[in-house]
């Protein structure tokens, strides 16, 4: 029976080849797909929907065709779907500016010193007057911070997801923090190990903002409360989720955690999260110029 099969195989190879066009359009499908899916350089993957994103497809019977256009629709109408649902709370928590949100009278100095101690360091946050306002009034009892955490020290490495241009210079932002903050040790968190480094009032470690396991190891390397938990890092939401998490567990009362860059795409994510934050925390979603940020602070 084997024999028989591997003749009628070499039959219809043989009867393909001769329709060389058809032979050679399978063997591309066959052998060459599935190189460029797995290739860097091309910009779209080929995969199966349904099993890639089992928590958005039907649990129905159809068949793939169907069952992976509902599986794509679910995965770009659920977050919408509730937005929708949050909206009966009566607080839409829209996007709102820094300067319409928190009282900056008397903050202009502050707002000048942060600014001139970011670009001090050649730091992307000195040309961004919505963050310099938040973290000025944020950090405008300067004198009393005692610990922050940045994630995110601006690698320059591009084989390393959301990295800086090459003559970046790693630790900038953490630099001009520490400047500002006169009593404060700043801790830098970064997943490439090749940029990490100390320096006055100054440590930095690893951290994979997907990997939960890697912020509980940082228990034994920072203060039991921070004044201050900031993500720059990934940039992405199942990421931002995992800092946001970690923060609200670590801030002392009157701290503050900070997500920088959310993606104009996902701020009605975070119209969404911000239902879920706990008592005792009040949070913000603010216009960051082209993009969000979602500020929150422990208020007991």
């Amino acid at each position: 029976m084997k024999t028989f099969s591997k003749y009628l195989n070499y039959k219809l190879k043989s009867k393909l080849k001769e329709c060389s066009l058809i032979y050679k359009a399978l063997r591309f499908v066959r052998y060459e797909i599935p190189k460029f899916s797995r290739s860097p350089y091309i910009p779209f993957s080929i995969i199966n929907v349904i099993k890639t994103f089992p928590l958005y497809s039907p649990a129905s019977a159809g068949s793939y065709g169907i069952l992976s256009k509902l599986t794509i629709q679910s995965i770009n109408e659920t977050v919408p779907a509730l937005i929708k649902l949050t909206s009966l709370s009566h607080n839409p928590h829209r996007l709102r500016k820094v300067e319409d949100v928190f009282d900056l009278s008397n903050l202009e100095e502050q707002i000048d010193l942060l600014r001139k101690c970011f670009l001090k360091w050649n730091c992307l946050k000195g040309h961004n007057q919505n963050q310099v306002q938040l973290y000025a009034y944020i950090m405008k009892n300067r004198y009393s911070f005692t610990s922050i955490i940045e994630i995110g020290l601006g690698t320059n490495h591009s084989d390393t997801p959301s990295h800086m241009p090459s003559d970046n210079v790693p630790g900038s932002s953490q630099r001009g923090f520490r400047d500002f903050l006169p009593n404060a040790h700043v801790f830098g968190c970064d997943i490439d190990k090749r940029i990490l480094f100390d320096d006055i009032r100054l440590s930095s470690f690893y951290l994979d903002q997907t990997e939960y396991s890697t912020f509980e190891a940082l228990d034994c390397k920072i203060p039991r409360e921070i004044d201050l938990l900031i993500d720059d890092g990934l940039h992405t939401p199942n990421a931002n989720i995992l800092s946001l998490f970690y923060g609200l567990k670590k801030i002392k009362v009157g701290g503050w955690v900070v997500i920088e860059d959310i993606g104009p795409n996902s701020i009605e994510l975070w119209r969404i999260i911000i239902h879920l934050i706990p008592a005792g925390f009040k949070g913000e979603l603010l216009d960051q110029g082209g993009g969000a940020m979602f500020a929150v602070q422990r208020i007991h």
